[in-house]
């Protein structure tokens, strides 16, 4: 199988991973390492990429070198990957203040604003149409992109990024109704 442009290249056979792995392997892995990732993290990319490759193969159309469209999916894995340590990060620093304002004894009315604002949101929560809190959800609270939560919802990203600004309006709405969130 060569690496040109054309229909010869059009599909690629199933037996034709092995020898693409072969091929590319080493080059998507350096490629991954490249981009700041651990050799671990490099190592799970690739195998990820050869997956993506595996179940997408048909989608492979010949208009570009068959190692472009290899490295593309490479190059997606791993910014995915990036991105999610990133929101773990995230996640982890804004827990650590919240420790850090517990251990620096806040007064028992801030406590209890706080738990009132808690208790305000899930009931706000509750109210939102099923489709528009799981959107919601997935994205906030399961971390996911919009992408990723696109797919596992079965929607476009467009119609994604719609649900989560419903949501987050008719949370506002809601909030400012009861007092739990001032008004704007």
């Amino acid at each position: 199988m060569g690496e040109g442009r054309g229909p010869e290249n059009s599909a690629i056979a199933l037996d034709d991973i092995g020898s693409l792995f072969d091929r590319f392997a080493r080059r998507a892995f350096r490629y991954a390492r490249m981009m700041g990732i651990s050799e671990a993290d490099a190592d799970d990319v690739v195998a990820d990429s050869f997956l993506k490759v595996l179940y997408t193969r048909e989608t492979f159309r010949g208009e570009s070198e068959l190692s472009t469209w290899l490295l593309r999916i490479v190059r997606n894995t791993t910014l995915n990957l990036l991105r999610s340590v990133e929101r773990r990060k995230a996640r982890l620093e804004l827990v650590a203040k919240r420790r850090e304002s517990k251990l620096a004894g806040d007064s028992p009315e801030k406590e209890l604003e706080r738990g009132e604002m808690a208790e305000g949101l899930q009931k706000a929560l509750q109210k939102l149409p099923a489709e528009q809190r799981s959107a919601l959800s997935l994205v906030t609270t399961s971390g996911l992109s919009y992408r990723e939560a696109a797919e596992v919802e079965g929607i476009s990203e467009g119609a994604l990024a719609s649900r989560i600004y419903r949501a987050r309006e008719a949370l506002r709405r809601y909030l400012a109704q009861t007092g739990v969130l001032e008004a704007e």
